[in-house]
This record gives C-alpha cells, sequence and structure tokens, in this order.
C-alpha cells in the first residue's frame, strides 16, 4: 500500500496469492495479471494504517513495543510479542484485502532467493560447482555442494557431493541440497526447543 501514485504504476485490480490451478489458469489465459516477485515498496505511514485496518492483532503487539523504552526490547520481550501475532503473511493479511496497491512491471531474470536452492542456481560455483559463502571454507574431493557459514567461523568439507553444509545462529544444518527446504522445518522445531 502506497500514499502518493508515482506516473509509472498501474492500479491493482485484484492480489491474490497462491490462486489454486483452476484459477491461475485462468489469470494466465487473460492476460492481464502479473507475477508477485515479492517485492513490496510502502512508507511506514501507509503500512502502519494497513495494518492497524486488516491485522489489527498484529498492530496490536507493535503497539505494545512501542510502549517500551528500546531498552526494553530484548530477546524476551520480542519473543513473547512474536508469540502473541496472528501467524499470517503480508500476502494474505494485507495485499489480498488493501485497495490502494499499484504495479509496477518489469522484464527481468528472476528467482526466489529464499530458497538455498535458488541461491545455488544463481551463485557463482567453482570448478567442481561448489559454493561457499561467508567464513572460511576448505573444499576437498567435493562436487555441487553448498556452504554457508558464519564469518567469523571456519569449515573444512571433504568427500562429498550434492551437500548442503548452512550454519545459522544455533543450528547447524547438513542435508543433502534437494531436501534443503524440507529440513529448514526440522531446524526450526529445533530452535523453538532451544528458545523454550
Amino acid at each position: 500500500p502506497i500514499d502518493n501514485t508515482p506516473a509509472t504504476l498501474t492500479k491493482v485490480k485484484t492480489f491474490t496469492e497462491k490462486p489454486n490451478a483452476e484459477m491461475a489458469q485462468i489469470f494466465y489465459e487473460c492476460g492481464d495479471f502479473c507475477w508477485n516477485t515479492g517485492v513490496f515498496v510502502w512508507t511506514i505511514g501507509a503500512l502502519e494504517s494497513a495494518m492497524r485496518k486488516y491485522l489489527p492483532n498484529v498492530q496490536k503487539q507493535f503497539d505494545i513495543l512501542d510502549s517500551l523504552p528500546t531498552s526494553h526490547w530484548g530477546k524476551e520481550t520480542i519473543h513473547r510479542v512474536y508469540e502473541e501475532c496472528e501467524n499470517v503473511s503480508i500476502d494474505y493479511g494485507i495485499m489480498e484485502k488493501a485497495r490502494n496497491v499499484f504495479v509496477e512491471q518489469t522484464e527481468a531474470l528472476w528467482s526466489d532467493v529464499g530458497s538455498w536452492s535458488a541461491i545455488y542456481e544463481q551463485s557463482e560455483k567453482d570448478e567442481n560447482g561448489n559454493i561457499a559463502i561467508g567464513g572460511k571454507t576448505v573444499i576437498k574431493k567435493s562436487n555441487r555442494c553448498l556452504i554457508h557459514i558464519p564469518d567469523d567461523k571456519f569449515c573444512i568439507v571433504e568427500g562429498l557431493d550434492d551437500i548442503m553444509v548452512i550454519q545459522r545462529e544455533e543450528v547447524l544444518l547438513i542435508c543433502p541440497r534437494s531436501s534443503g527446504k524440507s529440513s529448514w522445518k526440522y531446524a526450526a522445531e529445533m530452535k523453538a526447543k532451544i528458545a523454550q
């Protein structure tokens, strides 16, 4: 949602997140629909106004945080407030309901870099198809691996093929690259146990 409309934008008639196959086919054949890349731009005021209108219970949690001095915004407080928030994405919670939504059409190479497979596909690889991001990594006798570790860590990988090694905060994930997305579900469960 935006407050002002630049000339290059077109007003959106309807925003549908993850339409079913039948609806997606209708959208495709119609030719009047754009693919949403999930890149949203708004002012803080417009977003807060939309939250108050469409997600008042979530906005209420932000108001609780806002009423506290920032020195009280510790991990415990943020975790407690987050737990009270409704589990809904911006797409369903606001974008499908808001009337002041506009789109700027563009033709560009796009990939869902929210997934590790997309990061692997889009990143520059060594001669064996390996990618090392962050930290200091040594890769020997391995092929098509993706290694992502914090900048202050060291990692040695030897004799692996098509494996991901990802460290995020307290969780270290090691799995086949093909199962990376489902494996993060277990990582999230583990993080939840750690937080208790």
